[in-house]
């Protein structure tokens, strides 16, 4: 069992992915205490405040990986009409030639 211990209480947990779920926290395995059998980790406010804050900042990274980015699409689009409008220039200034 996972617990953790602050000012206004104890919060156990199967394990530390619940805890983590739990309390919206982000905790590594070696920030726990082992004791017995059990692992203890002990928190004061601040200390909550920061695991919350990094499990955001964690989080902002993944929504920003899987953010869609129009600004490539229109690039390529952009190249794709400009060259078919030089295919059609091409093909004009050929036929201007040959005949």
């Amino acid at each position: 069992m996972y617990y953790i211990v602050t000012e206004s209480g104890v919060y156990p947990g199967k394990s530390r992915v619940e805890l983590n779920k739990k309390l919206k926290l982000l905790t590594e395995e070696p920030e726990f205490t082992c004791l017995g059998p059990d692992k203890i980790m002990r928190v004061n406010e601040v200390d909550i405040d920061f695991l919350q804050d990094k499990r955001r900042m964690s989080n902002i990274f993944f929504g920003n990986f899987f953010r869609k980015d129009n600004k490539v699409f229109l690039l390529v689009l952009v190249v794709f009409i400009l060259s078919v409008i030089q295919l059609v220039m091409m093909i004009q200034f050929m036929s201007a030639i040959s005949g």
